[in-house]
């Protein structure tokens, strides 16, 4: 999985994206800051240039495209109002839920990859790495979510969307 970053004027570093296989996100070349491979990932890279010569030749590389823009468009979204969450539990929750609905389309992951760490979640969500470590033993006690080695299992989807509201 790939974490996209931003990072302002000052250095600070935000997290703003989570994708996985079979999800896109556009890189902008003028940037630096792009962000981490949270866990080995295949990347797909598709030049400028040979977009815009495929957009002119090839019917389906359009719609493609588009789908693929709306998609990480509505999966940033949904991340940051996950952040927006009215309590600790609600945003972690959220931002679980949230990358489990989407940075893998069409399917839901009812596991969350190892390597895809708690300090990764932690910034996608905008909170303290303690603090999202408190939330997500919340969650765990509550039979929602396993921590295993393979990864965070996501035990119960709709108590994990409605947990913390």
């Amino acid at each position: 999985m790939l974490v996209r970053t931003r990072s302002g004027k000052q250095g600070a570093t935000v997290a703003i994206d989570c994708v996985g296989p079979g999800a896109g996100s556009p890189l902008a070349a003028a940037r630096d800051d792009v962000g981490y491979a949270a866990t080995d990932a295949l990347v797909c890279l598709y030049p400028r240039v040979g977009l815009d010569d495929a957009l002119t030749t090839e019917r389906g590389t359009a719609r493609d495209a588009i789908t693929l823009i709306s998609r990480a468009l509505d999966r940033v979204e949904r991340l940051a109002q996950a952040r927006g969450g009215a309590t600790l539990d609600a945003r972690v929750a959220s931002v679980i839920a949230v990358i489990a609905e989407t940075s893998s389309p069409p399917h839901r992951r009812e596991r969350l990859p190892s390597g895809l760490q708690q300090r990764d979640l932690a910034r996608l969500a905008g909170v303290r790495h303690e603090s999202f470590c408190r939330a997500l033993g919340r969650l765990e006690r509550s039979g929602i979510v396993l921590r295993e080695t393979d990864g965070l299992w996501i035990r119960d989807h709709e108590a994990l969307v409605s947990f913390g509201e």
